[in-house]
């Protein structure tokens, strides 16, 4: 009691709320039985899309329906919000797993209290039906066997190299953590600095290389930059030993020692996203700890170095939930990665969960090709040893701010010393 209290005039309140309310359902409902059109005692937001269809409107037994879990879902939301906590990541994680619970049990989610897929089965004999619990029983076998993942669009959509991750280039160095792509340019002259790129290693590459008009790999080797990317493994159990230092000496280290082999020069600019711009900032910190200062410039994008407030991501780690994660690391020596994509399917999973799992199951609809979609079901798995060093240290204990908080190699981190820096001049430029 000393850490939550509930505040009882909230809670009469919402009741009283909740209680008119449902009379007032009863009585349209009794009216619209008499002829009337169906009122709203309640509406959805404006971009709540579940409840686009006219006939939750217009059909006195739809309207009912969707207004009873409307009212429902109020009154459990704002019960919520009598609880008052002093600890906030608490508060939040009550907040968002019940909006999960809420969000499962709407009317749009089953066969016979939704309009469309009704429909769909009437039309089609129940083909749509049969079409769905195909689609099902394919994204169960493709699923981890923890959870059932919904692939958003088909495997068979899109073929690398072809239509994704096509920008020329070779590869031309691999260990058994990464490979290190070059692209060829594509002008006669191009900048003296290369550009190293570091992606996450929970996802792959080509996110920066999608189709031509949303390839940013391809824009800037198209305006002279001489680009490196990094590609990660998709490890398995027998990397479960492979740590976050690993990755920065046998990836990020690596991919810096090739690039300034390979072009001869001694500066490269570098950037990261995601986690591998958390693992770029280490490795800046590190080289500096060397005396290394073979990187120009650093350039981050949605990067996290402070973890205090990771958004809705950080609801599914805590105190009580860590070890259950470390245990199932341990006994599968990696991360799965499909868990990792549902994880962040579940952050928004209305629009990317709840709505596939309506169009793929209950309609039967064909998966529609999207290459963002496709890329973000193209998840990788994380070694052991780093999912666990990195949940902790990072997400759980936030050690990264702190000056000397972890420790890599034997050297305790600190923040680079240089992060940015800003040109002065125009980049010097060489001829092919």
């Amino acid at each position: 009691m000393e850490n939550f209290y509930i505040d009882p005039e909230k809670m009469i309140r919402e009741h009283m709320l909740f209680m008119n309310n449902q009379v007032l359902l009863w009585h349209n409902t009794f009216r619209t039985m008499l002829g009337e059109a169906p009122k709203e005692v309640v509406e959805e937001a404006k971009s709540d899309s579940r409840f686009a269809d006219k006939e939750w409107k217009q059909d006195p037994i739809y309207n009912f329906l969707k207004q009873f879990y409307l009212i429902h879902a109020n009154l459990l939301e704002q019960l919520v919000e009598t609880v008052v906590m002093k600890d906030f990541k608490t508060m939040q994680q009550i907040r968002f797993f019940t909006r999960q619970y809420i969000n499962s049990l709407s009317p749009s989610n089953y066969i016979f209290t939704n309009p469309e897929v009704f429909r769909e089965m009437l039309s089609t004999g129940g083909d749509s039906l049969a079409k769905g619990v195909d689609n099902l029983i394919h994204d169960f076998v493709s699923s981890p066997v923890e959870a059932l993942k919904i692939n958003q669009v088909s495997i068979d959509a899109f073929t690398l190299g072809e239509d994704l991750a096509c920008t020329p280039g070779k590869v031309i160095f691999e260990n058994e953590l990464m490979q290190l792509i070059q692209y060829t340019p594509q002008t006669r002259e191009v900048f003296l600095t290369p550009l190293l790129i570091i992606p996450p290693f929970i996802n792959k590459y080509y996110i920066l290389d999608l189709d031509q008009k949303k390839s940013l790999v391809k824009w800037l080797v198209s305006q002279g930059f001489s680009v490196f990317m990094v590609s990660w493994v998709n490890p398995n159990a027998s990397l479960a030993h492979t740590t976050f230092a690993d990755y920065m000496h046998k990836g990020a280290i690596k991919a810096l020692d090739t690039v300034t082999e390979v072009t001869g020069e001694t500066s490269v600019n570098v950037a990261g996203y995601c986690v591998g711009g958390t693992l770029l900032g280490v490795t800046q910190s590190y080289l500096q700890s060397h005396h290394d200062f073979r990187i120009k410039s650093l350039t981050f994008l949605t990067t996290l170095f402070d973890f205090s407030s990771p958004g809705e991501v950080g609801n599914y780690i805590s105190e009580q939930s860590l070890p259950l994660l470390e245990e199932y690391t341990r006994r599968k020596g990696y991360f799965d990665g499909r868990m990792l994509s549902l994880s962040f399917s579940l952050l928004r999973e209305n629009n990317l969960y709840w709505s596939f799992y309506v169009e793929n199951y209950l309609k039967g609809k064909d998966r529609v090709p999207f290459d963002i979609l496709y890329w973000n079901g193209d998840s990788t798995n994380l070694p052991r040893d780093t999912f666990q060093y990195y949940v902790r240290n990072m997400y759980m204990e936030n050690r990264l701010i702190e000056p000397g908080g972890i420790e890599v190699s034997g050297l305790r981190y600190r923040v680079p010393r240089l992060i940015f820096s800003r040109l002065t001049r125009p980049p010097t430029v060489w001829q092919r």
